[in-house]
């Protein structure tokens, strides 16, 4: 996710439309070519300049709807991290262009499911990107400050993002890194430890990852549906290609859409991540990944 949000800056935050990603077949390094740098140096150059460029994130209020606590929260404990409709539609308000928008669309939807009526439907809960979850108290809002708060106050941890990836105490990764809290690097430091630099990134791939909704709840690019029963809906897990071929943005997203991508397209499966290849290595992909959420050890 970090390595697209790299691509994304540098290609439509930069302007370097000729940037391309690909993969090390022989370490799962990704490799940024296209733009004529010569070191890690110019590439995290140009990603830092785009930091105070980047404006304050709209403000809503933490809700709920009145007897429908999200998450099975007792009443009147609100869910920071997923407005309602109508907080959602006043606080973007100010923001409606192209860029906004797209931003909007890779972090919440408000398309209904079903079930809801559109007199009650202002008054539920947006749907959120799978890849943003809340940590304790987290909001949407911090979700997003709080790795660009890191690299706001040191530049230098985007270049050691492309190298090192070194851990710091207290960074927790916005879960999107499980490794911050599984790192154990301290004893009397337990942690999170979290790469507060490839968390920025991560967080900036969010614009061509868009938020798409099927009949039980949210999904977004990369996310399916394991097919469920009646009654029950099938679990959500990811699936990512890796590719030895360089691709620019438009093809990146372009392959990330591709149906042979999507793991058990057979309704009858219901078990076995299986993703089908044929028609996939042509084009330069070498293996698919997946994955699922975990539920932190000792969490409810």
């Amino acid at each position: 996710m970090a390595a697209l949000g790299i691509l994304r800056v540098l290609t439509e935050e930069r302007g370097h439309h000729t940037a391309a990603l690909s993969w090390d077949p022989d370490r799962w390094h990704a490799v940024i070519d296209g733009g004529g740098w010569e070191s890690p140096q110019d590439i995290a150059a140009e990603l830092a300049a785009v930091i105070d460029t980047i404006p304050p994130m709209a403000r809503y209020r933490a809700s709920h709807p009145t007897g429908r606590p999200p998450g099975g929260q007792r009443p009147g404990l609100a869910d920071p991290a997923i407005p309602l409709r109508r907080d959602v539609r006043d606080a973007w308000q100010p923001l409606r262009n192209p860029a906004g928008a797209r931003w909007l669309a890779g972090t919440l939807s408000d398309i209904t499911p079903g079930g809801i009526g559109p007199e009650e439907a202002f008054d539920q809960p947006v749907l959120r990107s799978p890849f943003i979850q809340r940590y304790g108290r987290q909001s949407l809002r911090t979700f997003f400050s709080a790795p660009l708060g890191y690299v706001r106050r040191d530049p230098t941890l985007i270049l050691d993002a492309l190298t090192t990836g070194t851990r710091v105490s207290g960074c927790i990764g916005e879960l999107l890194d499980h490794s911050a809290h599984t790192a154990g690097l301290d004893p009397v430091d337990p942690g999170p430890w979290g790469v507060p630099g490839v968390t920025w990134l991560a967080t900036m791939a969010l614009p061509i990852l868009p938020v798409r909704v099927d009949r039980h709840g949210a999904l977004a690019r990369c996310w399916y549906r394991y097919p469920g029963t009646e009654h029950r809906p099938g679990r959500r897990r990811m699936a990512w290609p890796m590719w030895r071929t360089p691709l620019n943005l438009p093809m990146v997203q372009t392959l990330l859409d591709h149906p042979n991508i999507n793991p058990n397209p057979d309704p009858t499966v219901r078990v076995r991540w299986e993703v089908d290849l044929a028609g996939l290595t042509s084009l330069g992909v070498l293996t698919v990944f997946g994955g699922e959420r975990r539920q932190k050890p000792g969490s409810k």
